[in-house]
């Protein structure tokens, strides 16, 4: 498998291989954020086996992997999968986690099944579980023990439910709630629709000392039949100010000029010189080439107005009948009463014809309605739900609440979770679902960038905008322009930043146009992926346009007839501009608009590079190498009141630096002739620091030692040992380091080859679904014996290569993933 750098996101929280889903636990301890979530390590796809995956931070910038925190174990509850849940600190300051396990009915392995009052006939036996940290001093909570006894063993009697999973801690115990944990657990009630139960405990890991207390509310039909990952959370007022624009009311940091960004976020760098660009889109899609992209941007322009002829005509009707109209385009998620748009409370945003009475009685509701309840109903195929009312003593008001409104306008959300922090700040997280095929990839899902989470008080609505920490990722290339006028045929590149994995804040104006938007130009024009976000002004309708293959011209284009469509409306006030924020990092795009909503996907656009300043020839599109961004105005023109965009960097970049020093040390070691008690120290260092097993760290030591004895330069032996800065492709990142390793010995040698062995170990037990120590100790390669002493020391295996193993180097250079 291939880890495909060119779309795999870096500043989205994902384990370095294999399938990720939920979210769960998210808490702080002693100054750290921590992460889990659902993780299967040995493949991409869904199935039972599931781990809880770990990552920490200690201010949501630079994250580190770490082990697994639980794990499936044979014969017990939890048998066949370590389901979601959530983490708390007990009374006593000690972190618990309770969780779902889940053994099969046909786990001959497993316990008997339950009693025909309290089986719920599922395929699997679903049970709550706490664990607890084995060294609560440690920080890092690396190491959990589970309880040997559920907290909760069955589901209440005869109640017909339709699951009962993903617990949830609602309240703390305090003298308003007798002292009592109360907590939740997604549900459904057969024939009915989804809902969620209440417990309520004086002691967490005392099963005798719970007790179910009812439902907290329950839906119908048409908003599931099973509430997955409930949650409730009180949330905090819009801060003052915040309204508008999604940079500017995060404490945009940095400012940037002509040549240089001036941030104090991070150094910036000189801005590209040289010519034009903008190519993109073939055949009625976006055309190639220079003179700043003019040429291809006006090809687009005609294909776009042709292709969204039916939203454009719309823009006539009633902005409810342009709902209805979008709402026909794409399927309807569960919850046919779901109200458009995303936003509750849209009336009180466009409409704000209200007598003083009236506005004095929403103001009323509105302060009673600072709970927000959500569900993530039934499958990830359908859009979690949120409504916005009032909780208390175990009961949400679902029927006095507004709602339910989709909380992300995209397609890839799913079973979001709430921590509180240190900041008293409310953040979200959520997985996001790939919308490819698995393919040659060697992962699947991540989580979304964290979310803070408001209720504005003049419009009663939930608002999002992203953590202000992400501004500190922001490095490399940087460009701010303001007052740049879009006519209808003269699309503007955005120029000299460039890759897959850049922060766009940008306001537009409206001028005589109907619609305007960003392009992302596809670097795969034979296959498409390119996609449009498009704003219509009239409707407030927000959307991603994806390309499809237009049957006339046999090439891929946003404006071809059965082009997807993904978005809704937004809560935008009538002849104010339009705030928007995209974060893209490799496939995901986020876009946070500047009156609180999110619109997340998947664009598959491949590798991006930079568009120089300036324009004029030479300059790349998105498959030449150029960001392929572009921003337009359909039918008129409209104004680029403000842009800023800047390349982002790594959130594992902090743990790549660790990894190198910790690899460059167990070299050091080797050619210290140090005893392999020393070396084997130092390989388990840079295992640690990387994140892989032991074995595989040692045998990166072993390369890197055996690539100095046989280069002839220094830079060759640095190179190699680079390998540890990629810790989520080793292989490929070996496949690299042997190339450099053999240019420097005069393009052959034994450092590339044994660079090369260790790169083809390491892709073979990508394969097999590898990952941890027992599968490296039993791969399909024979681990090599410890270095301790000069070159002649490297395994035994490496000794004679056959020619097929020499090319390794050349073959994954020549597949472009070095």
């Amino acid at each position: 498998m291939e880890s495909h750098h060119d779309i795999r996101p870096i500043f989205h929280v994902a384990p370095q291989a294999g399938w990720v889903n939920d979210p769960n636990g998210p808490f702080m301890y002693k100054g750290k954020y921590h992460l889990f979530y659902q993780h299967l390590p040995e493949g991409c796809e869904w199935k039972f086996g599931l781990v809880w995956g770990h990552a920490v931070s200690s201010d949501l910038v630079q994250w580190h992997h770490l082990p697994h925190a639980l794990e499936p174990s044979p014969g017990t509850l939890d048998a066949d999968g370590c389901f979601s849940g959530c983490a708390t600190v007990d009374t006593d300051g000690r972190p618990v986690i309770l969780y779902t396990g889940v053994r099969l009915r046909t786990n001959a392995a497993a316990i008997p099944l339950p009693p025909a009052d309290r089986d719920l006939q599922l395929p699997f036996i679903e049970s709550q579980i706490a664990a607890v940290p084995v060294d609560p001093d440690d920080a890092n909570l690396v190491a959990w023990s589970k309880d040997p006894t559920p907290f909760l063993d069955l589901p209440p009697p005869d109640m017909e439910l339709t699951g009962w999973r993903d617990p949830f801690v609602l309240e703390r115990p305090s003298a308003d709630n007798g002292g009592e944990w109360v907590v939740l657990i997604g549900s459904g009630l057969k024939g009915q629709g989804g809902t969620c139960l209440v417990y309520r405990t004086a002691d967490l890991r005392t099963p005798s000392a719970w007790r179910y207390d009812g439902l907290l509310c329950n839906g119908n039909g048409e908003t599931g039949a099973v509430w997955e990952c409930p949650l409730v959370a009180e949330l905090e007022p819009l801060p003052v100010g915040a309204r508008g624009a999604p940079a500017r009311a995060l404490g945009l940091g940095g400012r940037a000029r002509s040549g240089r960004l001036a941030s104090e976020d991070g150094p910036g760098g000189e801005f590209s010189g040289g010519g034009g660009g903008g190519g993109g889109f073939g055949g009625g899609g976006f055309g190639g080439g220079g003179g700043g992209g003019s040429g291809g941007g006006a090809a687009v322009v005609g294909g776009l107005k042709a292709g969204l002829s039916r939203q454009l005509q719309s823009l006539s009707l009633s902005p409810a009948a342009a709902a209805d109209e979008q709402q026909q385009q794409q399927p309807k998620p569960l919850g046919a009463g779901c109200h458009e748009p995303a936003c509750s409370a849209s009336a009180a945003c466009c409409h704000q014809q209200h007598s003083q009475q009236h506005q004095q009685q929403q103001q009323q509701e509105r302060r009673r309605r600072r709970h927000f309840y959500t569900i993530s109903p039934d499958a990830c195929t359908n859009a979690t739900l949120y409504w916005l009312g009032d909780y208390c003593g175990g009961r949400f008001d679902l029927d006095g609440a507004v709602g339910p409104f989709r909380l992300d306008l995209g397609d890839v959300l799913y079973a979001p979770n709430v921590m509180a922090d240190d900041k008293g700040r409310t953040l979200l997280w959520s997985w996001y679902q790939e919308k490819r095929t698995v393919g040659a990839y060697d992962y699947a899902g991540c989580m979304g960038v964290p979310r803070l989470l408001y209720i504005d008080p003049e419009t009663d609505r939930l608002w999002q905008v992203p953590v202000p920490e992400l501004d500190r990722l922001r490095s490399g290339e940087s460009w701010r322009a303001s007052e740049l006028p879009l006519a209808p045929h003269a699309p503007l590149p955005l120029p000299s930043v460039g890759g897959a994995h850049l922060d766009v804040s940008l306001t537009l104006r409206r001028g005589s146009g109907r619609a305007v938007g960003v392009m992302l130009q596809s670097s795969d024009l034979a296959n498409g992926g390119g996609a449009a976000v498009v704003y219509h002004w009239d409707t407030q309708l927000l959307e991603v346009v994806f390309e499809a293959l237009d049957p006339s011209s046999m090439q891929f284009s946003i404006a071809a007839p059965g082009a997807r469509h993904v978005g809704g409306q937004i809560c935008a006030r009538p002849g104010e501009p339009l705030e928007l924020r995209l974060l893209l990092d490799g496939s995901v795009l986020e876009v946070f608009t500047g009156s609180g909503e999110v619109l997340a996907t998947r664009v598959y656009r491949g590798a991006a590079g930079r568009t120089a300043a300036g324009g004029g020839d030479g300059a790349a599109g998105a498959a030449d190498g150029g960001a392929g961004i572009e921003f337009f105005s359909l039918d008129g023109d409209a104004t680029l009141a403000r842009v800023e965009a800047y390349e982002m960097a790594s959130i594992w970049a902090a743990q790549e630096a660790a990894a190198r020093a910790a690899a460059e040390a167990a070299y050091a070691a080797a050619e210290a002739a140090a005893p392999p008690a020393a070396v084997a120290a130092a390989g388990a260092a840079a295992a640690a620091a990387a994140g892989m097993p032991t074995a595989l760290a040692l045998d990166l030591a072993a390369a890197i030692h055996k690539a100095q004895s046989a280069a002839a330069s220094r830079a060759a032996s640095r190179a190699a040992s680079r390998i540890a800065s990629r810790v989520g492709s080793v292989a490929a990142s070996l496949g690299g380091a042997a190339a450099a390793a053999g240019a420097g010995a005069g393009g052959g040698g034994d450092g590339a080859a044994a660079l090369a062995l260790v790169a083809e170990r390491l892709s073979s037990l990508a394969l097999g679904g590898g990952g941890g120590g027992a599968a490296a100790a039993s791969g399909p390669l024979s681990p090599p014996r410890v270095i301790a002493g000069g070159g002649d020391a490297w395994a035994n295996d490496a000794e004679a290569l056959p020619p097929e193993e020499e090319m390794c180097a050349d073959i994954f250079l020549l597949e472009g993933v070095s």
